[in-house]
């Protein structure tokens, strides 16, 4: 193994309140493991990185830059591990299985330029269709998480997804989209064990939620997003948009908010509530469920659809003309 001194294009060693350190720029390197966590006297930091150029042997580079204030850090397409210093960083996502560890300071991953949907899955850790899958910190069992990346931003063009089907410990997913709060489980939300403590991302560009067995509280935004409940008594709010809302088994609560929304139902979804449907504009949609077995009737200033053992409850909304809520099979 050869080991080489190398300083990168950007002035990595001015003293300045960010730095760039723009992995590719340094040739012929791919897999990087980049630790900032613990800067020298003189501010500076020298990273170790592993290059495989032109086939040959792996080599060992010194890159010495100030991490002080926080860094901006753009990776290769490799697997590259970079944990960030105790400024506010901002880690720039790209193609690999890439590992973040956010330090103090207040954190961002920016994959808005990286055209592909991404999703922050239970199933541990964050997915970016076709290109890999990253984690956002470190974590600890019977510690909980360590260091997390605080704030996640998706590309604008993109349905970037929260993924929470997968939780298995009993913290409920909480999301709101407008106002991009994220409050989940962080070893079963990102580290993929089986329980842990809360925590609170900030999330920018995300449009869909998928929620998980519990009691969940999820908000839309003002675009169409697509909201599920799974199991639990969900609270699900669609906000502005053309949202499509599904609260899954259980008995929930759902609110499409401004626009023409689809509440999605199923045989054995349980006793829902839908506190702003409105004839003409909103549609239910049913599967596996036969229009014929659906009977509406009114009380109190409601109407009740049963269809099964399931039922429906539209508050405000008094027909018992199935025909004028505009079924969908």
């Amino acid at each position: 193994m050869q080991r080489n001194s190398q300083e990168p294009s950007g002035g990595y060693g001015a003293r300045q309140k960010r730095d760039t350190i723009d992995l590719p720029d340094i040739a012929g390197i791919s897999n990087v493991d980049l630790d900032l966590s613990d800067p020298n006297d003189d501010g500076t930091v020298t990273a170790e990185i592993d290059a495989d150029s032109d086939g040959g042997a792996n080599e060992t580079v010194d890159v010495k830059f100030n991490a002080k204030g926080g860094t901006k850090v753009i990776g290769t397409e490799g697997d590259n591990s970079i944990t960030g210093s105790d400024g506010n960083d901002r880690f720039i996502g790209s193609a690999g299985d890439d590992a973040y560890v956010g330090g103090d300071g207040d954190d961002t991953i920016d994959y808005s330029d990286l055209d592909t949907p991404i999703t922050i899955s239970s199933a541990g850790g964050l997915v970016k269709e076709g290109l890999g899958t990253d984690t956002l910190g470190t974590f600890d069992v019977e510690a909980g998480f360590i260091e997390v990346v605080e704030t996640v931003i998706g590309d604008p063009d993109e349905r970037n997804v929260v993924d929470s089907t997968s939780v298995q410990g009993a913290v409920a997913t909480d999301v709101d989209l407008e106002s991009g709060s994220y409050v989940g489980n962080i070893i079963t939300d990102i580290g993929g064990f089986s329980d842990g403590d809360a925590f609170t991302l900030t999330l920018k560009n995300f449009v869909d939620v998928l929620g998980s067995d519990n009691n969940d509280e999820i908000a839309g935004s003002r675009v169409a997003n697509l909201l599920t409940g799974a199991a639990g008594t969900d609270l699900i709010n669609g906000r502005g948009g053309a949202d499509t809302i599904a609260g899954g088994t259980g008995n929930d609560t759902l609110s499409g908010g401004g626009g023409g929304d689809t509440f999605q139902f199923a045989s054995g979804d349980g006793a829902d509530t839908i506190t702003d449907f409105e004839i003409g504009v909103d549609l239910l949609s049913f599967s596996d469920v036969e229009m014929g077995d659906i009977v509406a009737e009114t009380n109190g200033g409601d109407t009740i659809l049963t269809y099964g053992e399931d039922a429906i409850s539209l508050l405000g909304i008094e027909t018992d003309d199935v025909s004028n809520l505009l079924l969908v099979a």
